[in-house]
């Protein structure tokens, strides 16, 4: 093929080398020129960072937005640091209601962001009359006094109403209350100060009514990171009941630039009770731990509830050994229990198919404004993926859409509805047949209702059956 463009000229290539070593050194001079800045050879966008804090403890998970920026925030958590491209924009929070409406609870609030703007809204109070606090940081950037290296920064807020106002105490984790000098006091939807300190190897955090040393709240250990600052926000407490308090208890989350944190360590107590759902094994004893003390569940019978005990918190070895049999496990399991939370632990399978396991699951104590919670779990190894309906009274399944679908084989799932009459019908994926129901059910208000489809060999042919757990909030 000829071409018709003009041929190159020809080079050496001693001289196309030397070209291009020139270029690198007429590159390298313009790099070490004072008045380079890198930065320069591209537009940095100018944006700020916001995140948000939900304290307000009626409420369901909040749907925040901003411009493009939209932040689903559930109570007692903090979202992590959102940028947003600096313009006037307009705050709107909702929710969604037990119909699915869309409920404002702060709708077109203006808002305006600078460059350096880094922001915390911090949300609390009720759904009916919310309160927004705000807390304006300067990006690090463009601080002038950055946090030293060494040190940490801290700020507390309170969303609790009992007690009204308390003492804040954040010291080593070994140091004497008597002896310690509260850091804040906080009053009910306050917010403190910012606190500049060194950074400790590892921290406490404990909280008394005013003048007093009676534990409302106690972390346990933890950490900051070097430069780092937290906000700690304490909120109300919905877990078991810790004795001897004669103020009431209180929680508290630890919020960074990366989201929130629990403590881990926290002194709040736990509890858990458990239901011998097998298919096989007519009673059970359940140990956490060793089995050289007596069981935390002693002959469990099958189909039986047991009733809400005291757990350590952290990682618990569960063994399950039929009763008065120490040595020998059916089942054994490592579960993790959070502080402040009921538990429920249903064990299911079979023993003689070596199919035996527990589902963990919490029973959340919070009322959530219009709302009935409900949780399903399928212990079924025969029927194992089903689909569940909550209907209309008289509502026929077909053309209608199932509220949990396709729930397998210890598994676990978790629905929000409004206070209804309904009828229940729980069906097979693999061919529609109705396993369960129409069993006609009120849900009502403050309820957490737990259904836990069960099944039975009889005769050869399997049958199920629904255990169904109210725990009023």
């Amino acid at each position: 093929m000829i071409s018709n463009f003009p041929k190159e000229p020809f080079m050496p290539k001693q001289f196309i080398k030397l070209v291009i070593a020139c270029s690198f050194m007429i590159l390298a001079a313009c790099g070490t020129d004072e008045g380079f800045v890198p930065e320069e050879l591209t537009d940095r966008p100018q944006v700020a960072e916001l995140q948000f804090v939900n304290l307000i403890a009626e409420s369901p998970e909040l749907l925040i937005t901003l411009g493009d920026l939209t932040a689903t925030v559930e109570y007692g958590t903090g979202s992590a640091q959102s940028e947003l491209l600096i313009d006037d924009y307009e705050l709107n929070v909702s929710y969604l209601d037990a119909d699915g409406d869309q409920i404002f609870i702060i709708e077109n609030e203006p808002v305006k962001l600078l460059d350096q703007d880094q922001l915390v809204y911090i949300l609390s109070g009720s759904l009916a009359a919310p309160v927004v606090e705000v807390r304006k940081f300067l990006e690090p950037q463009y601080d002038n006094n950055p946090i030293e290296t060494g040190n940490v920064e801290v700020w507390f807020t309170s969303g609790v109403t009992d007690p009204a106002a308390f003492d804040v105490y954040l010291t080593g984790p070994t140091a004497a209350l008597a002896t310690a000098t509260p850091i804040t006091n906080l009053v009910s939807g306050g917010v403190s100060e910012i606190f500049s300190q060194t950074n400790l190897s590892s921290y406490r955090l404990r909280v008394t009514p005013q003048n007093s040393t009676e534990i409302l709240f106690d972390s346990g250990e933890f950490f900051l990171f070097n430069q780092s600052r937290t906000l700690f926000a304490f909120n109300e407490y919905f877990g078991p009941v810790v004795p001897g308090n004669s103020a009431s208890t209180i929680n508290a989350i630890r919020v960074d630039q990366f989201g929130s944190f629990n403590f881990s360590n926290s002194t709040l107590p736990s509890q858990l009770r458990a239901i011998n759902l097998t298919s096989d094994v007519p009673s059970l004893d359940l140990y956490f731990g060793s089995t050289t003390n007596a069981p935390f569940a002693a002959d469990l019978n099958r189909l039986e509830i047991g009733s809400y005990q005291n757990l350590q918190n952290g990682t618990n070895n569960l063994n399950l050994t039929l009763p008065g049999v120490k040595n020998q496990f059916l089942l054994e399991q490592d579960l993790f229990i959070s502080s402040g939370t009921f538990y429920s632990l249903v064990v299911s399978g079979s023993l003689a198919d070596d199919t035996l396991s527990s589902v963990l699951f919490v029973n959340d104590a919070r009322q959530i404004a219009q709302r009935v919670t409900v949780n399903f779990i399928n212990t079924g190894l025969v029927n194992n993926s089903t689909n569940v309906y909550f209907l209309n009274p008289g509502q026929v399944i077909a053309n209608s859409v199932p509220q949990i679908t396709g729930a397998q084989t210890n598994t676990f799932s978790t629905f929000t509805a409004r206070p209804a009459t309904v009828d229940l019908i729980v069906t097979s994926v693999i061919n529609g047949a109705v396993l369960y129901g129409p069993e006609r059910i009120t849900l009502s208000g403050g309820i957490t209702y737990s259904f836990i489809l069960v099944e039975d060999m009889v005769n050869e042919a399997t049958t199920a059956e629904l255990v169904i757990l109210e725990d009023a909030n």
